[in-house]
């Protein structure tokens, strides 16, 4: 039987559900942003908000936890790669979609930007010939 939103929020919260679907966006598209704190097992608390799926394992915190400090971009990659493998297996959550933005303008718009959080950038805009 379906939920007001509220009730909805509340019950995946506090792990009175089988199965639940929400969204998630990055405010800054960094992989531990979903990773870290969708299924970190620090995150699997009732209550929070964050990891529904109240997901835990050892093996896949202790590379998100390394994968947090390495600054070597290649080294770092690889951690996810491997946390990511481990999901895979574990399958914890099944993301279903990934919204692509799209704008429409005229074709003298030049510089448009738009984030991975949405946000659209028009400081860098300049109007080229119609």
């Amino acid at each position: 039987m379906p939920n007001d939103w509220g009730t909805h929020l509340a019950k995946t919260r506090n792990g009175e559900h089988q199965m639940a679907l929400l969204g998630w966006i990055s405010d800054n598209g960094d992989p531990d942003h979903f990773l870290g704190v969708l299924l970190g097992s620090q995150q699997a608390k009732k209550g929070s908000p964050l990891n529904i799926s109240f997901y835990k394992n050892p093996k896949f915190d202790d590379l998100i936890a390394k994968a947090r400090v390495e600054s070597d971009k290649e080294k770092r990659a690889e951690l996810y790669k491997k946390a990511q493998e481990i999901i895979h297996e574990d399958c914890p959550m099944i993301p279903l979609a990934h919204v692509m933005d799209k704008v429409a303008m005229q074709k003298n718009v030049q510089g448009l930007r738009i984030q991975s959080t949405g946000d659209v950038i028009f400081r860098t805009v300049s109007f080229g010939e119609k």
